[in-house]
């Protein structure tokens, strides 16, 4: 998200009013004296709504802050949940300045503050934040190039979507805004807990690959809308044939063996999926966690899986046709593979899938 919106003025939606006025933690504390103690150490949240769901912009977007003790100034990538320092911050009375490594100076003048609630005025204009909503709890967003190989050629390149999290199922609403009168709707998955594109985003709409550009989410998620924004990067995987992958699959009682051809770059990583003969990603069978440096993998019902996707390989039945699908995964600028959020920080995937006939002897 870069560094914290300049100007405008941030709406918090919540079941009651007044929260920065009571909390039960801080007491009878006079809350409009900056207690910085209480304000360290923990990312603060503005939701900057500006009721345009539809809307192509920049300016209502979530933004993520925290100021730590050591003068740290820090903002969160809200989309993929990564961490970036921007910057140095001090505090004198009543009043927090930060301080960007692009040499921007804010000054926050603080009209209330506590353990949970810290509302500021930031060029005449008022902030409120609060700790990390409930409903925001590991939500995430990622947007991604999709190279799809079959035997008979390689496909259009299309920008794939997913929005994941803890509460994805109370959310009413999911679309992303890929450019000004360009929205998108978004489906929800149940297997895989997440909201995802229907396959109808073609990248050349938007001039990519050839770019690099950002898109918007707009989610209402336990009744709260929200907007926030990822960006999708220009560098593509090299292209390859669907022999140059080798793809092989096979199993060997109720072990599936899966071998290809890796690519020569290091920075590529790989995903084994196992979908029903139709390919419904939306209902896997088995979703691998993301590996690096290898060209075979080994799965059963005890290998481990993506975060919140079930291990159904004790499901196959005898005689029945699966699908295996290989995913070799380029990651965004900078982003670690054995980050938490990885699997959610994707920056282009190309992938082949081969038919297996399951066959326990």
């Amino acid at each position: 998200m870069g560094m914290v919106m300049k100007g405008g003025k941030c709406l918090l939606i919540f079941l009651f009013a007044g929260i920065f006025m009571s909390c039960s933690d801080d007491g009878k504390r006079d809350d409009t004296i900056l207690n910085i103690d209480k304000v360290t150490g923990k990312y603060w949240y503005c939701i900057n709504w500006a009721n345009t769901p539809n809307s192509y912009t920049t300016e209502d977007l979530v933004e993520a802050v925290k100021l730590e003790s050591s003068g740290k100034l820090w903002t969160m990538d809200f989309s993929g949940r990564i961490d970036r320092e921007v910057g140095t911050w001090f505090s004198g009375e009543n009043e927090i300045t930060l301080r960007y490594d692009n040499g921007t100076t804010e000054k926050w003048g603080v009209l209330h503050s506590g353990s949970n609630y810290l509302t500021v005025m930031v060029n005449k204009g008022e902030r409120k934040y609060v700790t990390e909503p409930v409903y925001l709890q590991d939500l995430t967003g990622d947007a991604y190039l999709i190279n799809e190989i079959k035997s008979s050629g390689v496909e259009p390149t299309r920008v794939g979507v997913s929005v994941k999290g803890k509460n994805t199922v109370n959310m009413s609403e999911a679309s992303v805004i890929a450019a000004p009168d360009k929205v998108f709707k978004l489906a929800y998955r149940s297997r895989v807990k997440s909201w995802t594109d229907k396959g109808d985003i073609v990248a050349s709409e938007f001039e990519l690959p050839e770019n690099t550009r950002d898109i918007v989410f707009y989610i209402k998620v336990s009744g709260h809308p929200l907007k926030f924004k990822d960006r999708i990067y220009a560098e593509n995987l090299p292209q390859r044939s669907f022999r140059d992958f080798g793809l092989n699959a096979y199993n060997e009682g109720k072990s599936l063996r899966v071998e290809w051809n890796p690519y020569d770059q290091a920075s590529v990583y790989y995903r084994v999926e196992v979908l029903k003969e139709n390919a419904d990603a939306a209902s896997p069978y088995f979703v691998s966690q993301l590996y690096a440096g290898i060209e075979s993998l080994s799965v059963d019902s005890n290998t481990k899986t993506e975060t919140d996707v079930e291990n159904r390989m004790g499901d196959l039945k005898n005689g029945d046709k699966y699908i295996v699908r290989l995913s070799a995964i380029l990651l965004e600028p900078g982003i670690d593979y054995n980050h938490k959020y990885s699997n959610v920080n994707i920056q282009a995937i190309s992938y082949v899938q081969r038919t297996l006939v399951w066959t326990e002897e």
